[in-house]
């Protein structure tokens, strides 16, 4: 009989820690995971409508196309800070206003073309708070269908014209000349004259010659268009190098840029 007592009073014990276990599990679970310090306003389906805005501003590209989302981490940076803070520093940092919504947390937005091959056309990523991070098109997607953004262009021209039906084949041909410039064989000097008359038409002269057509300020503009437009437009960047690079016999442009600014201990490039 005492020993029946003993036992059911061991038990007892058991049950009770595994409750305390378990309370305990709950209650610092949301101490020291780290997902528990996303902020996410934006759900599934408005990322996936913000990432169609964003591959809607890039003309020729196909309506339909299956996609792939998903929530993603910058592990390695997150181990990094909570190796570095320790678990409770790293939640009072995160839930400070300068450093809540640095993505280390993001929505993955793969789109590939609708065909049996699926081949990938884009990926755009979002913060929880619904701002883009960044946009990368394949190029599978740059070659097949030779996409471009008119707003971009047009805000690195000066062009302040207003896209409509009446001007629309004047607005596609001086567009089309002004993508020459991707193409190794077109002499940039020959189209100089019909890029006049096209801007001229459209209320919004292009006033250059050959030499000024894609200088280094005029470049960098269309790096600020996308910049304002995204996470990015918080900080202020130091414009490091701008190349020149041929691929395939397309002539394109690769930037980089740093932070002036830091955040959680780590400078921002681009």
């Amino acid at each position: 009989m005492f020993l029946e007592s003993k036992n059911n009073f061991r038990a007892l014990l058991l049950v009770l820690a595994g409750c305390v276990g378990i309370f305990w599990f709950y209650y610092s679970f949301a101490q020291f995971d780290s997902l528990s310090t996303i902020k996410t306003s934006y759900t599934l389906d408005e990322a996936l409508a913000k990432s169609d805005s964003v591959l809607n501003t890039w003309q020729n590209l196909p309506n339909s196309f299956n996609k792939d989302a998903r929530l993603l981490a910058h592990n390695g940076l997150i181990d990094s800070l909570q190796t570095k803070l320790g678990d409770k520093k790293f939640h009072e940092v995160m839930a400070e206003k300068t450093s809540k919504n640095f993505p280390l947390f993001y929505w993955n937005i793969e789109k590939y073309f609708n065909e049996e091959t699926g081949k990938l056309l884009s990926t755009t990523n979002i913060t929880p708070a619904g701002e883009i991070i960044s946009f990368e098109m394949s190029k599978e997607a740059l070659d097949i269908v030779n996409p471009f953004n008119m707003e971009a262009i047009k805000h690195s021209f000066g062009l302040n014209f207003s896209p409509s039906f009446e001007n629309k084949a004047t607005q596609d041909s001086l567009l089309s000349i002004l993508l020459n410039f991707q193409k190794m064989e077109n002499s940039m000097a020959l189209s100089l004259p019909k890029i006049t008359e096209l801007s001229r038409k459209l209320g919004s002269d292009i006033q250059t010659n050959s030499i000024e057509m894609y200088t280094q300020e005029r470049i960098w503009e269309g790096v600020n268009y996308y910049i304002k437009n995204s996470y990015w437009n918080r900080y202020a960047f130091n414009k490091d190098s701008l190349n020149f690079v041929v691929e395939s016999g397309s002539r394109i442009l690769r930037l980089y840029l740093s932070s002036a600014d830091s955040v959680l201990g780590f400078t921002p490039s681009l």
